[in-house]
């Protein structure tokens, strides 16, 4: 009897590996609900060393290019092609014409499949200029130097929100001032993520 039990147990775990094996090699991809989408953060914030802190409202509008796509660091999934930009403190931050589109570019995601808690991209081309005490400085995000954009992802899969990584360095250009106060970095988290023109939430899943 006993040993019709272990094997019993045995049997069933077995089953289970092979299904949540077989879960992972399934879910491969991520599907978005919606491919044009819009953030708000209230205050998104630039420090520099040199220059202090500047705070503004920005609205970003994403668009992603398909509905789905796969998990592949790396990857060009969307763009940024307009951003609104307002209501800022301290000094003005414009985002330079010239550097839009931004891309957007998966990097991984966090969570236990099936459900995810986060998904990472990096903003590469990203042009902002501010401009402080006479002084004007630019930014712009590279490959090598991208900004890093961490997208929350609630149970049920919706969008809460779009935190920037405040670890990420950016370094300054436009004269020996912006030069000397180094880098910039980026901080702050938007409201939740809605179909653009619309309060519709946005959703991501694994499929």
């Amino acid at each position: 009897m006993r040993t019709r039990t272990r094997l019993g147990i045995a049997a069933s775990l077995i089953a289970l590996l092979l299904a949540l094996s077989s879960m992972a090699a399934s879910a491969n991809r991520l599907s978005i609900s919606s491919v044009r989408d819009r953030a708000t953060w209230a205050s998104f914030e630039l420090t520099t060393s040199g220059f202090g802190t500047f705070k503004c409202e920005v609205i970003p509008m994403i668009t992603f290019h398909r509905g789905t796509f796969t998990k592949t660091a790396g990857a060009l999934v969307g763009t940024v092609l307009e951003v609104m930009i307002r209501n800022c403190t301290t000094a003005q931050i414009v985002a330079i014409g010239e550097s839009l589109p931004w891309h957007v570019v998966f990097v991984n995601f966090t969570g236990t499949l099936p459900n995810i808690t986060s998904v990472k991209f990096e903003i590469v081309g990203m042009g902002l200029e501010f401009e402080s005490s006479g002084t004007r400085c630019r930014l712009r995000t590279t490959t090598e130097r991208p900004a890093n954009v961490i997208f929350n992802v609630e149970t049920g899969g919706r969008l809460s929100g779009i935190r920037l990584d405040e670890t990420a360095a950016i370094p300054l250009e436009g004269g020996f001032l912006c030069t000397l106060a180094g880098e910039a970095r980026l901080s702050g988290t938007s409201g939740p993520v809605t179909v653009a023109g619309s309060t519709t939430n946005v959703n991501i899943r694994l499929i």
